[in-house]
């Protein structure tokens, strides 16, 4: 096996891992959502030790990509291993932002939930489909997949706005309510974070197969 052979052997054992990670993060994402809905503290409780070992993944992902970069790689390799990090580091911090969900469960365990809780859920759905569809579009290296998922942000953003400005209403008028409202802003919130950071995932993916951003850089999320 040549120098060439053994790198093209390195990068698709890094697409595989990059992809096991992403199913591994929409499967923390669901948990914490289920935990949510479903008032699973222990569910909830869970999500600390999933997000332990995303943390692993990106950190022996780091190693390999830093290998792989020492080895000079052809130009479309470098975009693909360099991309590989980016979208690693995405997928570690929605399974961060996965977490405070899952806290956010706990806390709201006791109560029920407030509004139009519909809503909450097509948010999550949606959320949870930009994250599957963005792995999808790198895994079948699919330029206008990625694009429409970076369109989903927008419906995801109109969701979450209507949501907080429910939840800032009902605090003025019910304030013994004020602590459940906060939480559940902070849930829709996480959910907004989480499908920007798809968005991210999937603007990697375009730079990966055109060699542009779709997304202009003050535009997304750091």
């Amino acid at each position: 096996m040549n120098a060439k052979q053994r790198c093209d052997r390195e990068i698709e054992d890094l697409t595989k891992r990059i992809l096991y990670m992403g199913m591994y993060t929409e499967r923390i994402l669901k948990y914490a959502t289920e935990a949510l809905f479903d008032k699973n503290i222990e569910l909830a409780r869970k999500i600390k030790e999933n997000t332990f070992m995303l943390s692993k993944m990106a950190l022996e992902l780091e190693d390999l990509i830093i290998q792989l970069l020492a080895k000079a790689p052809l130009a479309s390799d470098l975009r693909l291993i360099v991309m590989s990090m980016k979208i690693s580091h995405n997928l570690e911090r929605i399974g961060e932002e996965s977490s405070k969900i899952a806290n956010r469960a706990i806390e709201l365990a006791d109560r029920p939930l407030k509004g139009d809780v519909d809503k909450l859920k097509e948010l999550s759905s949606k959320v949870i489909s930009m994250l599957r569809l963005a792995m999808e579009a790198f895994e079948q290296r699919n330029v206008e997949l990625a694009k429409s998922i970076i369109r989903k942000d927008d419906e995801v953003d109109h969701l979450y706005k209507e949501l907080r400005k429910f939840y800032e209403k009902d605090m003025v008028s019910n304030q013994a309510d004020v602590y459940a409202d906060l939480n559940l802003i902070t849930v829709a919130k996480r959910l907004e974070r989480i499908a920007d950071l798809s968005a991210n995932i999937a603007d990697e993916v375009i730079y990966i197969l055109e060699s542009h951003h779709a997304q202009p850089d003050e535009n997304k999320p750091t």
